[in-house]
């Protein structure tokens, strides 16, 4: 018969926040591992990076010309005129 994995409880210093067990610790040190205002600025980033690099792929691949095109004959069929 196999043997069954049993969760084991956490141990005690797990169960502290952040706070506690971060009381020892110098103000400024504490004070940056407990701010949080960055992660949306982090996301944006991890955002903009990837749409970089879908760009870059398609216009590496070659479909830059056909979406170009595409956008182009689409606002002239809306304006009227488009030039490029």
């Amino acid at each position: 018969m196999a043997d069954c994995a049993v969760a084991q409880p956490l141990p005690p210093q797990a169960a502290q926040s952040k706070s506690a067990i971060l009381k020892g610790k110098p103000k400024m040190i504490r004070k940056f591992l407990l701010d949080e205002s960055g992660i949306e600025t982090l996301e944006y980033a991890v955002i903009g990076a990837i749409v970089a690099a879908v760009a870059v792929l398609i216009y590496g691949s070659g479909w830059g010309t056909y979406v170009k095109q595409t956008l182009v004959n689409a606002a002239s069929t809306s304006t009227g005129s488009v030039t490029t």
